[in-house]
C-alpha cells in the first residue's frame, strides 16, 4: 500500500455558479502559547446546498489498483451526530476522447464520520473507498469531495471543518 497527503490548501473551490458552491474557508486558531493557526474548509451541516472542493494530480507511476481517501477534520460540537462525506473521481489520459475539463465523474462513494462526543474539535476521520473511473498510472486524476447536508444519514447540523486528506492505493 502506498499513499500521499493532500493538504487542505491543495483543494480548489468551484466558481460559485448554480450547483457549484464551495464550503467557506476559515482559519482556526489554537489556545496554546504561540497558538497554532490552520486552514479549514467548513462544509455546511444545515440546509440542502451541496458544497464541494476539487483536487487534481497525476497518478503516481507505481499505481496498480484501488484508491481510497482518508478525510480528516473536526466539528465544533460534542453532540452525538454523523457527517457523511462523499467523493467521486475523474481519470483521463492523453489518449482519451475528452479532456479532464469535460470527463464525467465516477459514481460517488461515501463515508460516515461520527462526532467526537468527549471534546469539540478533536480530530475525526473517515475513509472513502473510491470508484476509480478506470484510473491508471500517469492519468490525470480529479477528486470531487463534497457534503450533501440533506443526505438521509447526515445527522450533524454543525459544520465539518475539513483539514486535509490522504490518498491511498495499491502499488
Amino acid at each position: 500500500m502506498a499513499s500521499f497527503a493532500i493538504p487542505v490548501n491543495a483543494w480548489v473551490v468551484p466558481d460559485g455558479s448554480s450547483g457549484n458552491v464551495a464550503p467557506a474557508a476559515n482559519r482556526l486558531k489554537g489556545t496554546q502559547t504561540n497558538a497554532v493557526h490552520a486552514l479549514a474548509w467548513l462544509f455546511d451541516g444545515g440546509g440542502s446546498v451541496i458544497e464541494q472542493l476539487y483536487c487534481t494530480f497525476i497518478m503516481p507511476e507505481e499505481y496498480v489498483s484501488g484508491g481510497s481517501l482518508l478525510v480528516t477534520g473536526t466539528v465544533n460540537s460534542t453532540t452525538s451526530a454523523n457527517t457523511v462525506m462523499q467523493a467521486s473521481v475523474s481519470a483521463t489520459s492523453s489518449g482519451d476522447a475528452d479532456t479532464f475539463l469535460e470527463h464525467a465523474f465516477s459514481t460517488a462513494a461515501t463515508t460516515t464520520i461520527a462526532n467526537n462526543t468527549t471534546e469539540a474539535r478533536r480530530e475525526i476521520q473517515g475513509t472513502i473507498t473510491l470508484n476509480m473511473n478506470s484510473a491508471a498510472a500517469g492519468d490525470r486524476i480529479t477528486i470531487r469531495l463534497f457534503r450533501d447536508p440533506a443526505h438521509a444519514s447526515d445527522t450533524n447540523t454543525s459544520d465539518f471543518e475539513f483539514g486535509g486528506a490522504r490518498f491511498a492505493f495499491t502499488a
